[in-house]
């Protein structure tokens, strides 16, 4: 949601708080409010504040207030508390009882007239001329008669004269406070209805509000488990909710009317301390590094102390836990405002808009207290103080979903870059720099390029791009920008050259740079080479993207040096041998101490070692060739990935061959009408890796098709005990006991109708995720191969009928993922944090799920060469 759309909702929350139309400041004098010149219909309604009688620990009807001589009352305003002005000596103010009196003159020919009560501590009766109008609770002159209730009500009251008594027996012996603690409110009977309905109304909006944005944060929470923060968020909002029913306009009393006040008072007392609880864990979730836990486990068992004695003693006892959940609230506010500076100065990304919501519930809060005390003449804050607090998480919420969406993004882009790069290099296949430098520099949409390699001895001018370039030796590349980047080894990108001192003028004078890009390429910590990349126009613009692309290919490049530099060494060592076999030839001849036979032995071995370097070289080129070929071949031989899409709701395959091809195979049959409504997949994982391994993966593809499509069986445990005894045919020989190559195979038979998988595995599992939750089917020991055969040729495969649910997610991979060395102790990924990262990421979607795996994989091989070949299936039902 973007900030715009936040701003206007806020700014439409405090018109509706604030845009309430505010009261005539008119006030009784001597019990007696003259509203003859008053015009309702102009005015709207008004409070009926000022000077009552009180007759204190008196509870009388209207015909006995009439008669009172009139020393038995005292004035006192209302609204207001008890206290010792209402009761003279008296230790305890707030518990008794006491009769309210006021006369309103109305203006004349008023037919109709409305008041509205909110709050009176703990239990009224209304009298009006005379008439009983209203009650909550009932009213007595003992603890043992008296019910307390709490609600917000309205009467209307037909008119006779222009004359109302009002009469108000009030008692309080539960409550820590007695008395009229609201205004009463008088107006015609549709202002004091809108009035309330405009109250019940806006209330209801708020908890509407808050109510969405609780489940909106469950619902992360149910698929972001980890993410403790969107329940405790939640957990807020919800006694948030609880707090809001049980005060205000108490709305919760409008579907439990019968509900006892005694568990209301206890209601609104344990959500305060729930909502403490789980405002503090909210704020330790999000800033860990500068909060103390030891504090929040503090806090929260001090909330549930308080919470225990609020169920088990009455409120005139749990009464004093009020004044320390405020005091423990502004300790918690002012601590987590303490943290969220510390995070603002470290620059954490988010960390303003927290706090300013922190700090308007800190100011709220302050108001309203020191409104409640008398102190100052405001309005009830709280509420937009939680709303803005709420909304500055619920921005944050947005800001750092709508960053990982991006990040997704710009992760799914960085590795389908890294894939196109790497394939324009394999599919140049050269031996020459220049073309991988080339290469590189189109990709990178730059004009010129220079790769400088770095040893401890010197740094050497390995290629050019144009290559027309490279017979230049001066000024050929800016000398300051490649030390800088070689002594601090991190990249440069200069989008200005023209204002940069690590490019001289003569420099710029012979080639018109834009844009410039220098890029350390390091193994391990150390700096091997320096590419360099310009480009001559502003529309092309080097970015941190291109940078982690390039970077990412560095092993690739600086493997291509290396490579190339042993070539030349090979090169040079041919030109060496022979011409200390030239050289030694014309010696011989010098000192004619050759004879011809040892000249033409010679020449023979000259000969020969030719003729072996030529054959060496065709060799090479055969064999590159071939690679290439097989490449293609096994890239024909395996399905199309989008089959998998037509059999399962949704898939991923990655795979990733250590070498140009690869030992791991799929295989995917749903184009047979036999198979349409009971498709069957198979993984592979054959020995070795390369050119040994392709071969085998060709043959299980092949074994595979002749068992499943030609022969027609279904069943992965008799699919896996056919191919068994093919291998051993296909693979006979003399020396067959000693073939000891052969491949791990897992096979899948999936009956759409029934819901229903059928499984069979010879060294490969079956992973199945439902609900998050991991089950594991383990294979049988036995791997396909003709030495195995031979040795347990009378042992079958276990056949595993797993029932399925949509959704489920099945997993099945060889072991080159989870074999892989790196991370900083050089071990392997292991098993487990294998299993543990597909328990993180199965409920993302697919495509998600595949870049967390290759940006996991990346991350822990770092440097290190690809053990073996990677390949994992998913799939869901």
């Amino acid at each position: 949601m973007k900030t715009n759309t936040y701003i206007s909702i806020l700014l439409t929350i405090i018109i509706l708080i604030f845009g309430q139309r505010s009261f005539s400041q008119k006030s009784s004098e001597k019990a007696l409010f003259d509203l003859r010149n008053y015009n309702f219909n102009t005015s709207g309604e008004i409070e009926l504040n000022g000077k009552w009688k009180f007759y204190p620990e008196k509870l009388y009807k209207p015909e006995q207030v009439i008669k009172k001589n009139d020393t038995e009352y005292v004035l006192v305003d209302v609204p207001g508390l008890w206290n010792n002005t209402y009761f003279k000596n008296k230790e305890k103010f707030n518990i008794g009882y006491g009769t309210y009196s006021l006369r309103v003159i109305l203006p004349k020919q008023t037919e109709l007239i409305a008041l509205r009560l909110k709050r009176i501590e703990s239990s009224y009766v209304l009298w009006i001329n005379g008439d009983s109008i209203l009650s909550c609770g009932i009213p007595a002159t003992i603890k043992e008669k008296t019910i307390p209730a709490q609600k917000t009500l309205y009467t209307i009251y037909p008119v006779a004269n222009d004359t109302l008594d009002i009469v108000l027996q009030v008692s309080n012996f539960h409550h820590r406070k007695g008395g009229i603690d609201n205004p009463v409110i008088i107006g015609t009977p549709l202002q004091i209805m809108n009035k309330t309905n405009s109250a019940r109304g806006f209330e209801f909006f708020l908890i509407g509000v808050l109510l969405i944005m609780a489940l909106f944060h469950f619902g992360l929470f149910a698929f972001k488990r980890k993410d403790f923060s969107l329940l405790f968020f939640g957990s807020l909002l919800v006694f948030e909710i609880l707090s809001m029913i049980t005060n205000g306009e108490v709305l919760i009393t409008y579907y439990f009317p019968d509900l006892s006040w005694i568990i209301l008072k206890k209601i609104d007392y344990i959500s305060n301390f729930l909502r403490l609880i789980f405002f503090g864990l909210f704020f330790y979730k999000l800033y860990p590094k500068y909060l103390s836990l030891v504090y929040f486990k503090v806090i929260t068992g001090i909330n549930i102390l308080m919470i225990l004695i609020v169920l088990f003693t009455s409120l005139l006892n749990y009464a004093f836990t009020l004044p320390v959940f405020m005091i423990l609230g502004a300790v918690t506010i002012i601590y987590v405002l303490f943290a969220q500076i510390k995070s603002i100065f470290k620059k954490d990304r988010g960390a303003v808009i927290p706090f300013i919501g922190v700090l308007i519930v800190l100011f709220t809060a302050v108001n309203d207290i020191l409104y409640i005390s008398d102190i100052i003449n405001t309005i009830f804050l709280v509420p937009v103080g939680i709303f803005i607090f709420i909304f500055s998480q619920s921005y944050i919420l947005s800001f750092n979903f709508s960053s990982l969406y991006k990040q997704t993004e710009e992760l799914n882009k960085l590795t389908s870059d890294i894939d196109e790069i790497k394939n324009r290099l394999l599919q140049k296949n050269s031996f020459y720099l220049s073309d991988s430098l080339q290469t590189i520099a189109e990709f990178a949409n730059g004009t010129r390029a220079i790769l400088i390699s770095i040893s401890e001895q010197k740094s050497e001018l390995k290629s050019v791009f144009p290559f027309s370039e490279i017979n230049k030796q001066n000024d050929i590349y800016p000398e300051a920008l490649i030390n800088e980047t070689i002594e601090k080894q991190k990249p440069f990108t200069i989008n200005n050259p023209a204002n940069n001192p690590l490019f001289t003028k003569e420099y710029l004078k012979t080639f018109p740079v834009k844009n410039a890009l220098c890029l350390p390429l390091k193994a391990g910590d150390n700096v091997r080479a320096v590419l360099y990349i310009e480009n001559s126009e502003r529309r092309f613009v080097f970015d941190s993207h291109m940078v982690e692309v390039l970077t990412n290919i560095s092993d690739q490049i600086i493997g291509t040096i290396d490579n190339i530099d042993k070539y030349n060494e090979l090169k040079d060592l041919r030109a060496n041998l022979e011409s200390i076999i030239e050289n030694r030839t014309k010696d011989l001849r010098n000192q004619n101490l050759m004879s011809e036979e040892q000249k033409t032995e010679i020449e023979s071995i000259n000969y020969q070692l030719n003729e072996t370097l030529k054959t060496v070289s065709n060799k090479n080129k055969i064999i590159t060739e071939s690679i290439a070929f097989a490449k293609q071949l096994q890239n024909f031989i395996l399905p199309d990935e989008k089959l998998f899409n037509k059999i399962f709701t949704d898939s991923f395959v990655l795979n990733r061959p250590k070498e140009t091809i690869s030992g791991d195979f799929y295989w995917v049959n749903n184009t047979d009408k036999d198979f349409s409504e009971n498709p069957v997949c198979a993984i592979g994982d054959c020995t070795g890796h390369g050119v040994p391994g392709t071969l085998l993966s060709i043959i299980g593809s092949d074994l595979l098709n002749e068992v499943i499509l030609n022969k027609k069986i279904k069943k992965p445990s008799e699919i896996l005990d056919n191919i068994q005894i093919e291998i051993g045919k296909e693979l006979s020989g003399d020396s067959l006991t000693e073939i000891r190559d052969g491949m791990e195979l897992a096979v899948i038979s999936y009956h759409k109708k029934e819901n229903l998988i059928e499984y069979a595995g010879a060294g490969i599992n079956f992973v199945i995720f439902r609900n998050g939750k991991m089950s594991e089917v383990n294979a049988d020991n036995i791997t396909i191969s003709p030495f195995i055969h031979e040795r347990l040729k009378d042992q079958k495969f276990t056949n595993y009928k797993i029932q399925v649910k949509p959704n489920d997610v099945i997993y099945l991979f060889s072991d080159g993922y989870q074999d892989q060395f790196g991370g900083a102790a050089d071990t392997k990924f292991m098993k487990r944090n294998f299993r543990n990262l597909l328990e993180e990421i199965n409920l993302s979607p697919f495509n998600i799920q595949r870049s967390r795996l290759l940006k996991t994989l990346n991350a822990w091989q770092g440097k290190n060469i690809q053990n073996d070949d990677i390949l994992v299936l998913g799939f869901k039902i």
